[in-house]
């Protein structure tokens, strides 16, 4: 059968199970299974009409359905689990990536829909995932209990950035390790996978598409709202940044409109240079704009913003965001020490995952101690809402970096959206009037880039409690009070299933 990604292109998930049905019921202990490459294939490709069908019982009674026929039993044999391992990289194929999921299906993929939508961590996979893992902060992951045999599936896959690929064979009992960099990152284009509808509203200060860039996404994914791009792109209202060309329309066309915000999974708003409260609208105004960002976002949207992006959260006046006011103490346009060392808040699991990734990745010369350029004040504490991530050290404790989960006053399991504020300019620039890519480097991504790379993906991943370790679909939480009973294995708070 064939299915379609959301994009269109023609997506193969297998081919894999012609020689399934042959064995179809039989839960394997057999001999080995060919040759593994370490290598993966993708792209278009005819699928077997077998794929994911069939099922039946093994001899002994027990029931497996499509790919569960082919995992093969290695403790029975006295043999580890089989295993494929490797590490996931953002789309350059250059920095690798926390918290990614990496899965084999046991049926066709969904194609996503675009726009906000309240999807729990539980429910953010689609293809009945049969063995699932996450990618710890040095990207690494090892999948076990994998099936065995010829033309594997594998998805990688965070928040809806996914890529479909093909293993062409698996060997049993043993692990099968993933070395090619090419495969094992996330797309950079539509014809590799999956990418989020974002909106970007440029700002002349802060070269935000710029690091969209860098991380990997090609140039064409980079459009004027009626392009096909993943990434359109509007101009500021106060001080613009970049444009896609002539006709670029200005972000008033963005959240001017429930329906234009709704076609979305993720805004940026990065810095103007200036609050520009009056050039985006009356005073009498502000409320209804105010208004139609929560909803957004309360439904599942993200935004990225920063520095005098806080117009957003912060009102102007006698009017405010209502609760979206609370999330920091502003104290707004203070001075401070422009270029310092931030402080890693690792007092929650993804601080300490932070801290460690990006010592992992270079950006941190010491583990929860992050040198920050361009510093801004304009807050002097975050609210209850909201989780802080990084604090500055002169004056110390003044938040840097902060996200709150929406609507901040519902309860966690009701919270939908997200919103991460960057206290400091992402990419220094000054790009009023120029065209995309022209005031965009090719230089190796700095830290402070890295560091915002972290957040970019953090934003797009499925919505947790920031208090809350991520565990692997489909794998409880474990160990606290108040927990499920995990009937496998405890590991670091995740209840994980015994393997065959």
């Amino acid at each position: 059968m064939r299915f379609q990604s959301k994009t269109g292109s023609i997506v193969a998930i297998g081919a894999f199970l012609a020689a399934c049905t042959d064995e179809v019921g039989t839960t394997g202990s057999g001999s080995g299974a060919g040759q593994a490459t370490g290598t993966m294939s993708s792209g278009s490709m005819e699928t077997s009409a077998a794929t994911f069908s069939g099922g039946n019982s093994s001899s002994s009674g027990t029931p497996c359905v499509n790919l569960e026929c082919k995992q093969v039993d290695c403790a029975a044999m006295g043999s580890p689990t089989t295993t494929v391992s490797g590490t996931i990289y953002d789309p350059a194929g250059v920095t690798p990536l926390y918290n990614v999921v990496v899965y084999v299906p046991n049926a066709p993929t969904e194609p996503f829909v675009d726009g906000p939508s309240c999807d729990s961590c539980a429910n953010a996979l689609s293809g009945s995932p049969l063995v699932t893992t996450l990618t710890d902060t040095a990207g690494k992951f090892t999948l076990e209990n994998v099936p065995v045999g010829q033309d594997i599936p594998l998805v990688i896959q965070i928040g809806k950035w996914r890529r479909q690929l093909t293993l062409p064979a698996v060997n049993q009992c043993v692990d099968n390790p993933l070395t090619d960099k090419d495969v094992t990152r996330l797309p950079r284009n539509q014809a590799e996978g999956d990418i989020p509808q974002m909106a970007i509203a440029t700002g002349n200060v802060d070269g935000l598409e710029c690091v969209l860039r860098k991380i990997g996404v090609a140039d064409e994914e980079f459009t004027k709202p009626d392009g096909t791009g993943r990434i359109h792109i509007f101009t500021g209202m106060g001080a613009a940044g970049q444009n896609a060309g002539n006709g670029t329309p200005n972000e008033g066309q963005l959240w001017g409109a429930d329906a234009t915000l709704a076609k979305y999974d993720l805004v940026l708003l990065p810095c103007q240079g200036g609050e520009f409260y009056g050039s985006r609208a009356n005073d009498n105004e502000w409320p209804n704009l105010w208004g139609r960002m929560q909803n957004y976002t309360a439904i599942g949207g993200r935004i990225f913003a920063t520095h005098y992006s806080y117009v957003w959260m912060h009102g102007n006046g006698n009017t405010g965001p209502g609760p979206w006011e609370s999330v920091a103490n502003w104290n707004t346009d203070q001075g401070i020490t422009e270029n310092q060392d931030g402080v890693i808040d690792q007092s929650f699991p993804k601080g300490v995952a932070f801290a460690e990734w990006l010592l992992n990745v270079m950006a941190s010369p010491t583990l929860g101690v992050m040198p920050v350029k361009i510093v801004r004040r304009d807050a002097d504490s975050v609210g209850a809402q909201a989780q802080q991530w990084m604090s500055a050290t002169d004056p110390s404790g003044i938040p840097l970096h902060f996200t709150f989960n929406t609507p901040v006053t519902a309860a966690p399991a009701d919270q939908c959206g997200r919103v991460v504020f960057s206290d400091f300019h992402v990419a220094n620039a000054s790009n009023n009037g120029s065209t995309f890519p022209d005031q965009c480097n090719d230089d190796p991504t700095t830290p402070q880039e890295k560091l915002v790379e972290f957040m970019l993906f953090d934003l797009s991943s499925c919505i947790i409690p920031d208090d809350e370790k991520p565990c692997p679909p489909g794998q409880d939480h474990c160990g606290e009070a108040g927990d499920p009973m995990c009937a496998g294995s405890c590991v670091e708070g995740c209840c994980k299933p015994v393997p065959m």
